[in-house]
This record gives C-alpha cells, sequence and structure tokens, in this order.
C-alpha cells in the first residue's frame, strides 16, 4: 500500500488534485429534464462533500431561469456557471445559454456554443478527464 501511495504522490499535478479533491457530478438533461433535477436536489444533504454541474440543453440567446427554479429545492448555493471559476464544494453551478461549459485544470471553461458541439457530452468528457475515479455522470432523458 505504501508504494501505491508513493507513486500517487509523484504524478502529475491534475493526478494530485484528483486524490485531494473532492468529487464532481455531472448532470445533463435535455430542456424536459426540469423535474427530476429538482428530485434529485430536495433528496441531498446541505454537506454531500460534492460539487453539482447541471447541462441542460437551452437555444442560443434564450434566457435562464434555472438557477433561481433550482435554488427553490436545496439549501446549496446554487448559481450560473462563470468562465475561469474554481469549483467549490456544496454548491452547484448551472450553464450560461448559448455556452459549452468544460473543465480544465480545476476551472470552470465557458466558450461560446457552436453547431457541432454538444454541451452534455463535452462537459462529461472534460469531467471524466479532470477527476479521473472522482467523477460522477448522470444523464437524465425521458419522454
Amino acid at each position: 500500500m505504501k508504494t501505491k501511495k508513493a507513486v500517487l504522490n509523484q504524478g502529475s499535478s491534475s493526478e494530485t488534485n484528483v486524490e485531494n479533491s473532492f468529487s464532481i457530478v455531472g448532470i445533463g438533461a435535455s430542456a424536459g429534464g426540469l423535474e427530476p433535477i429538482t428530485k434529485i436536489l430536495e433528496n441531498l444533504p446541505v454537506q454531500t462533500g460534492l460539487s453539482f454541474v447541471v447541462i441542460q440543453h437551452l437555444a442560443a440567446g434564450q434566457e435562464s431561469m434555472l438557477p433561481e427554479i433550482l435554488s427553490r429545492y436545496t439549501k446549496m448555493k446554487v448559481q450560473q456557471a462563470k468562465d475561469n471559476t474554481r469549483e467549490k464544494e456544496g454548491q452547484v453551478y448551472v450553464i450560461a445559454p448559448g455556452t459549452t461549459l468544460t473543465l480544465r485544470d480545476g476551472y470552470i471553461k465557458l466558450e461560446p456554443k457552436k453547431p457541432f458541439f454538444k454541451p452534455i457530452n463535452d462537459f462529461l468528457s472534460s469531467l471524466a478527464s479532470e477527476q479521473k475515479s472522482r467523477a460522477i455522470g448522470i444523464v437524465l432523458s425521458g419522454t
């Protein structure tokens, strides 16, 4: 066991960050996924030891009331994601309309949404790359 720990401590800084950080939960949903997202949040304690990122399909230019709506279902802080923000444990971040959200070097990165981007796929891929085994992904789909 000591050998494995020594190897992790000598690894890259991203491996060290993964070992020393909290898990991030990515929740992806279509526009109709609001109800399941609220059910998830209202059934979680405030202190989960996790951070949450909600990626919902929104049309470019469409105003989003999602942070305000979700804040009614949890005592965790809910906010629209901002570029170059470091995620904090116990908070919920919501994608900004017309953007693609990814994680890079421990920071939220926002880019203008392009026609070929897939916001949920892009975020979950970056989450897995950044957090490795600590990444948690939830994809909600339905009728």
